[in-house]
Formats: C-alpha cells, structure tokens, sequence
C-alpha cells in the first residue's frame, strides 16, 4: 500500500455546512432588514396621507372669504400646529383667480404646490422650509363654481429617523441572534458528526497498531460505512497475518528438498555429468538464497500485530540483541542514537525489515563498530553506519541511480538491500548512499515522510 496523499484537496464537512448555513442567515437577515426599512415606512405614510386627506376636507369645510375679499377659516378649529412656526405641518390653499391662502407655521418661508382638477388627488415628496422632508396631499374641490386646490403637508423627517434606529436595534439583535445559531449549529452538526469522528479515531488507532472496532450504535446514514471499516479491518489484517505466516511456513519446507538436490548434485551428478551438476547446484543455490531471505524476513519481522505502531528505542534494542546473536563469533559495538519514546505510525514488520537488513550488512562489513543515529523530526530520519571498507564512490553513484534493486550492482553490501528498496518506495521515501564522515566505512540515509 502507498501511504502518501492523495491529490485532491480535503474539505471539512463541518466547515462547510457551517458556512451554507451562515449564507442563508445573511440572506435572511437582510431581506428582514429589507423589510423593517420598507414596510414600517409604509404603514406610516398610508396613515399620514389619510390623515391629510381628513385635513383638506376640514380645510374646505371651514373656507371663507373676509370682508377684505381674503381667503380664510371659519372659527379656527384646525389644530394647533398649524399655528407654531416651523412646525412640519402645512397647509397651503390656491384659488382658481389666483388667491393663496398658507398655514402660520410656514412663517416666512413658503413652497410650492400642484394645481389639480377637482375631484382628483395627487400625492407628492417634496423639500419644505429648513430642509424639512415633507409628503404632501393635494385635492380638488369647486368652491363658488369655481376650482380649488387643497394641499395639506407634514415633515415625515421624524418618522423616518424612527424607522432607522429601529433598524439599527434590529441589526443588533439580528448580529446576536446570528451568532447564537452559528453557535448552536455548530454544536448540533458536531454532535450529529460523532460517530464519523470515531470512525477517524479508529483508523488513525489501525495505523498504530491498536485495534478497537467501532461502535456501530449511530445514525442509519452511516451505520454501513462503520460495518464496513470494521469487517475491512478484520479481513486485511487476518489476511495480511496469514500470508507472512504462510510464506515462513514455504521457506522452512522447501529448505530440506533443497538440502537433499544439493547432495545428489554434489554426490551423483557430479560423478557422471559435472556440467549438469554445476548447473543444478547454480539453481539449488539460488533457490537456497531466496528462502533465507524470506526466513530472514519472518525472523525479523517476529510475531507482532500487522498494522502495529513502531516504538523506535525498545525496537531498535532488541534488534541490536538479535543482531549480536547473528554475530557471536565478532565483538561488534553496535551503538544506538536514538529520542527516547518516540513512536512513529509505521508498520512493525515493515520497519524491522528495514532496520534489520541494514543492520544485518552494516555488522557484517564493519570491523568493529556500527552506528544508528534516529532524528528527531518529523516522519522518519536515520542513517546506519559503519568502520568496514565501505564502496568507491563510483559504485556509489552506480546503487542510487539503479535503486540497488539488484544485489550484485554492490558487492558484500547486497545482500538485503533489495529488501529495503521494496519498503522504502512502498513508504514513498528516499535512501542515499554515501561514505561515513565518522568511521569511514558505508553510510546509508533512509527518509520516509510516514503522511496520513
């Protein structure tokens, strides 16, 4: 299995739900701030102008014209804010032979209105003294036969100075109301998205080696996703456990009809046909080379739980044991330089193969001493090291550009390294070769990136 990324971009599904949800909100609120802008605006002016159009019929109820042939009002039943100066309510009465009369709170100032038809209306937004907003009402009367217009007018300035404070408080309240339903959603999908959370949990568990299946208690949504993790789980670990057994089982039950070719190749061939036995013997050999190395692996690899985490320092200890014991008749100083509780999410077996392979040449080709130096960074990071006789740098260049895939391109250090190009590349790293700058001997550099 490869374990780099994909390429695609992962998004949260928490994020975005979040995000569609505060979209629709937004529109929400501004259509509600839309409306508080305009209806309320509305009410009032339909209110108003049926309170003008009251004003103009009073007004035409109580014309009269005084001895001095003026326009005016009978008993002054009009309200009292016609008579206060600049107080937003007007009214202005023009007469068909050109006779105006206007309301005293106009004072000094003055503004001009429409001529309409008896019997008609026109309704009209107009600037009034003081820069005052004033809608006015206009109606058509005949009075002695002759057409009148009434024009009744008030600042609706106030009102709409009311209609944008309120929309103000309700922006306020709207912000507040908003960020508490962020708040609430975010919880109810959080909880809602529990059980894939567990779901994540228990792969990134697998990868560590420790596994715990899943509740399958959720919504039915995702129940068969959970079901099918853990019987995934179940089946690729039995399966994976089964094959390294059985290919340790292989190679230890071929290696006794090896053993005996090899005799009758040594024995009776060679005594009639010594070409045919040379050849035989080539193959037995082969065959031989290929087994230990599958023994060598299942020894390494022990009998750990496939999909385990590696813990680097009690690993790494062991092996250096495993290791002496591979090398009794040598007293090798094998040293280790490694951050103590350092875990990474690696499979076991795949890792003590890597370990073990470069361990196993290092110790036999150095004279006396190997080194193991683990970083402590992100992924993985070492270098094994050793005083033998090491390569020529032209050999060098010759195992990175074929990717050491084959034993003889090095000799002594093949044996093995074909195994850790395997898991290298499967672990998507990289590996350089070089000289130790310390003891002389080969220096191997392994980096793997280990990304979920």
């Amino acid at each position: 299995m490869n374990r780099r990324t994909g390429g695609s971009r992962a998004y949260s599904l928490q994020h975005r739900l979040t995000l569609l949800l505060g979209l629709s909100l937004a529109g929400l609120a501004a259509l509600l701030l839309a409306g508080v802008h305009i209806l309320p605006r509305q009410f009032a002016e339909d209110y108003m102008l049926s309170r003008l159009d009251h004003e103009a019929e009073s007004l035409y109820a109580y014309l009269q014209v005084d001895p001095d042939g003026r326009l005016a009002l009978r008993g002054g039943r009009l309200a009292l804010v016609y008579n206060v100066p600049l107080s937003g309510h007007y009214y202005r009465i023009v007469a068909a032979d050109g006779r105006v009369l206007r309301s005293r709170s106009l004072w000094d100032e003055d503004f001009d209105t429409p001529i309409v038809q008896p019997g008609t209306t026109r309704i009209d937004a107009m600037d009034g003294p003081f820069d005052q907003k004033l809608l006015s009402w206009s109606r058509g009367f005949l009075w002695n036969d002759a057409p009148l217009t009434v024009t009744v007018a008030e600042d609706i300035g106030p009102i709409d100075e009311r209609i944008r404070t309120m929309g103000w408080q309700l922006f306020g309240v709207l912000t507040l109301l908003f960020m508490l339903l962020l708040l609430l959603q975010r919880w109810l999908v959080t909880r809602s998205l529990k059980p894939l959370g567990h779901a994540v949990q228990a792969c990134r568990l697998l990868e560590e080696g420790r596994v715990e299946p899943l509740p399958e208690q959720g919504p039915r949504e995702i129940a068969p996703l959970v079901s099918a993790i853990n019987r995934l789980t179940q089946y690729v670990l039995g399966r994976l456990k089964r094959s390294r057994n059985t290919l340790g089982d292989l190679a230890h039950a071929l290696k006794t009809p090896l053993a005996v070719l090899g005799q009758m190749a040594d024995s009776e061939l060679a005594a009639r046909d010594a070409d045919m036995a040379a050849r035989l013997r080539r193959q037995v050999d082969e065959m031989q080379r290929i087994i230990e190395r599958e023994l060598k692996r299942a020894r390494l690899a022990g009998g750990g739980h496939p999909g385990g985490r590696f813990e680097i320092a009690g690993e790494l200890a062991s092996l250096v044991q495993v290791m002496r014991s591979l090398h009794h008749d040598r007293e090798l100083d094998i040293a280790l330089s490694v951050p103590a509780d350092r875990i990474v999410p690696a499979d076991r077996e795949d890792m003590l193969e890597l370990f073990g392979n470069l361990l196993d040449n290092a110790c036999k080709w150095a004279r006396s001493r190997v080194q193991v130096t683990v970083d402590d960074a992100a992924g993985l990071r070492f270098m094994v090291e050793d005083d033998g006789p090491g390569v020529p740098d032209e050999r060098l260049a010759e195992i990175a550009r074929r990717g050491v895939r084959a034993d003889e391109t090095v000799p002594g250090h093949g044996l093995g390294l074909s195994i850790v190009a395997d898991v290298v590349e499967q672990y998507g790293g990289r590996i350089a070769f070089g000289r130790s700058a310390t003891l002389g001997g080969l220096r191997v550099e392994v980096v793997l990136s280990l990304s979920h």
